[in-house]
């Protein structure tokens, strides 16, 4: 044996130490840390209340609680790790709480559009600009086409929630990296021309 294992105590049956129990347990758990009560009793006297509940991912299972903890979960079913299908319907689409008319904004316009090839997987979420190009070119072309991840929407007016078709460009992830530092690069020189102007005002 180690010398680690020639520290230990040897463990012992007792009887635990609320009062109303004739549990039997060991005084060391598996760890060696030192007990006096069983699982789930208090130390002021008696046992916790026990508590059941339904999962609240929507699992159909229950779960149990003690005390006034009280678990809405069982261990690794929160809506955090688990895909769309799997959560509660009362969280979903119309039910919830935070929907507004199957739209949601904050850097783009995004619209719900279920069964969409690029969809989000959390809400069937796509990009209002992609909709939009994917229609003028379906009605364009005499048939419904789907937009690959391969291309880009790049915006002229650099306003992102102007979606119209006249303000849209299609083109590759390339073209639109290289338009945008062409954009940067002329900010750019304007900054530096409106300073030096200033500057020649007021010198």
């Amino acid at each position: 044996m180690g010398r680690h294992h020639k520290l230990r105590p040897e463990r012992k049956l007792i009887k635990c130490a609320s009062g109303n129990c004739d549990q039997l347990i060991w005084d060391y758990d598996k760890y060696w840390i030192k007990r006096e009560y069983a699982s789930g009793h208090s130390t002021k006297g008696g046992r916790l209340e026990r508590n059941e509940s339904l999962c609240l991912c929507g699992c159909g299972k229950t779960v149990t609680s003690f005390g006034k903890h009280i678990r809405r979960y069982i261990w690794g079913h929160t809506n955090k790790n688990k895909t769309i299908p799997e959560i509660s319907a009362r969280q979903m689409g119309e039910n919830n709480p935070n929907w507004n008319e199957g739209q949601t904004e904050d850097k783009y316009r995004r619209i719900r559009c279920v069964g969409h090839p690029r969809a989000s997987k959390r809400g069937y979420y796509v990009w209002e600009h992609v909709l939009v190009m994917e229609m003028w070119l379906s009605e364009q072309l005499g048939y419904k086409i789907y937009l690959s991840t391969n291309f880009h929407i790049h915006h002229i007016n650099e306003n992102k929630l102007d979606n119209r078709i006249e303000n849209l460009r299609l083109m590759t992830h390339s073209e639109h990296i290289g338009v945008h530092n062409k954009l940067r690069v002329n900010k750019h020189v304007n900054e530096k021309i409106d300073n030096l102007v200033y500057y020649l005002k007021h010198c």
